[in-house]
């Protein structure tokens, strides 16, 4: 069992520094690519690609408070970040949910910090939607995951 926890740790590390990493690759792309192009559609027109800094979190939240959500950030990614480690009772999948949203976290305050703003850069037009990024779809999916891991687990919220 210890051994099996062992690699389920290892592993949820190994996402997180995926996520980030490819984040990170993805915006580099899109500022060096996308950015001098102004914007790229794509899918009929469904999809627009383009450079979007967002200074607030989820749908512009805090959007005037960089320092705020800069702080925020840097305690509760690395709070993440342990607890996914040191935490005995969460289940694997409960560990790799973690993992997406701590990479997604971790992406986007490298934003903050090296850029001043996050970088989206996917636009919806089928419905108006606030422009997001890699980061933002792997928080919201470990949030899914983790959340469906924690109900079908039979545990209470």
């Amino acid at each position: 069992m210890r051994e099996k926890r062992g690699f389920i740790s290892i592993a949820a590390n190994l996402v997180v520094l995926l996520v980030f990493i490819a984040d990170q690759v993805i915006k580099h792309l899109i500022l060096k690519y996308v950015g001098s192009l102004g914007h790229l559609r794509i899918c009929g027109g469904f999809v627009d690609f383009s450079v979007v800094k967002n200074t607030g979190m989820g749908f512009g939240i805090l959007g005037n408070h960089q320092l705020v959500v800069v702080v925020l950030v840097s305690i509760l990614a690395p709070a993440g970040l342990l607890a996914m480690n040191f935490v005995r009772s969460l289940t694997p999948g409960e560990r790799i949910s973690a993992a997406l949203i701590v990479g997604g976290a971790f992406g986007n305050l490298a934003d903050r910090i090296c850029r001043g703003a996050v970088v989206d850069y996917v636009g919806i037009n089928f419905f108006r939607f606030s422009p997001f990024n890699f980061a933002d779809v792997c928080i919201c999916l470990g949030c899914f995951l983790l959340l469906f891991s924690v109900l079908a687990g039979g545990r209470k919220v």
